[in-house]
């Protein structure tokens, strides 16, 4: 059934955001699965994660990696709409030294230590920090008043700085919205439903026809989120669980 496609961030939406579960999906799945529908993850995750994953939960076919940095294709042909994450590593490496070691990347981590961080296994960590086209970072202090500074000196090089879930990006000449947009492309005609919980996925969700919220674990939606798309559907529970009620109530409406 190509005349209908989701679009759906990973993490805190079909994955499980602490435990990256995905199991409570597994009936949503099998019913897309047997109508034809495809499954297109949109994620800050890497090319390598991602495949990985898809191939997990049996949905092949293309997908968007690293914030709409670029959308890898059925066949594994990549197309790249973002600028190398060395640039962007330069970058935030004179930040951080401007703010006096503030802020620490995926590239300034170990395998360990990423892993240690966000609770994935070392193998999978090594996979998150193979990145091509997006950096992801942390404050390590003083968040509220460093931001407008690091914002600043991001725009001056020509950077844009979003907000994940758990991190926040650096990314250059993308973003999920332009990726979802030229995606779409390859399917004339079909209507999409997008999923997503942060305000990351903003962009995303913004490119779609059908635009659902899914609610982080404590039951709310993403304040930036509601304000940039108020009017849209929320699923009624977070994670894999909520993202399957959603996306099935979503194919009988």
């Amino acid at each position: 059934m190509r005349d209908l496609l989701i679009i759906t961030d990973l993490d805190g939406c079909l994955l499980d955001a602490a435990t990256y579960a995905w199991e409570p999906a597994r009936e949503a799945l099998d019913a897309l699965r047997a109508r034809g529908i495809p499954v297109v993850p949109c994620t800050s995750k890497t090319r390598a994660e991602t495949a990985r994953i898809q191939a997990e939960l049996g949905i092949p076919g293309p997908a968007i990696v690293e914030g709409g940095g670029a959308i890898v294709g059925a066949d594994g042909a990549v197309e790249s709409l973002g600028r190398p994450v060395a640039e962007l590593r330069r970058v935030l490496a004179g930040i951080a030294a401007e703010t006096g070691g503030a802020l620490r990347g995926f590239g300034d981590m170990t395998d360990a230590e990423l892993a240690a961080e966000t609770g994935l296994p070392e193998d999978r960590a090594a996979l998150a920090r193979r990145r091509e086209f997006d950096e992801p970072f942390r404050f390590l202090r003083d968040e509220t008043a460093l931001l407008p500074f690091v914002r600043a000196r991001a725009a001056a090089a020509g950077i844009s700085l979003s907000r994940g879930g758990r991190y926040w990006h650096l990314h250059a000449g993308s973003d999920k919205g332009r990726a979802v947009r030229r995606l779409r492309e390859r399917f004339p005609g079909a209507r999409a439903i997008g999923l997503g919980d942060s305000a990351l996925d903003l962009p995303l969700l913004r490119a779609v026809d059908l635009p659902i919220l899914v609610v982080r674990p404590d039951g709310t939606p993403d304040p930036d989120l509601v304000r940039g798309l108020p009017a849209a559907r929320r699923s009624d529970g977070p994670g894999p669980a909520g993202w399957a009620r959603a996306v099935l109530e979503a194919l009988r409406t």
